[in-house]
């Protein structure tokens, strides 16, 4: 049998009929009290397919603050696609979906952190064609 959630709303598989939550943890909240969140939408990643110059914009759906800031931070030096990017990416949706405890939280906040300095490690800003026309007219001026 196929029910909601009556903390979280997410639909789930109910073992028994008398079932109420779709988690120990939702139990736990609803127990204890905690204010019921929306369901989190399901999204997917996906990474582009193109290797077009605009990667300012997201691939796909609605991002969060955090997640939008990620994406912008990592596509500026062209690391949004690699396995160190792609988690940064899945970790900031997830803290922006505001799905956990606060020490849940805290924990993927850290995870964050840690993802992003090795995504960003030795990285350079991906300089554009423009950029490079510049540098070099700046140096044949100075000669």
């Amino acid at each position: 049998m196929t029910r909601n959630c009556d903390s979280c709303g997410v639909e789930y598989e109910a073992v028994r009929r008398t079932s109420r939550y779709c988690s120990p943890l939702c139990r736990t909240r609803a127990h204890r009290g905690h204010v019921a969140r929306p369901a989190m939408a399901p999204r997917v990643l996906k990474v582009a397919a193109d290797t077009s110059d605009d990667r300012s914009e997201p691939v796909e759906g609605p991002y969060g603050r955090l997640a939008a800031a990620t994406r912008s931070e990592l596509a500026a030096v062209g690391r949004e696609t690699t396995p160190a990017g792609v988690a940064a990416l899945l970790l900031a949706e997830r803290i922006d979906s505001g799905q956990g405890t606060e020490s849940g939280m805290a924990s993927l906040s850290k995870e964050w952190r840690a993802t992003m300095v090795v995504a960003l490690a030795d990285a350079r800003k991906v300089e554009s064609e423009l950029d490079k026309l510049r540098e070099r007219n700046a140096g044949l001026v100075g000669a």
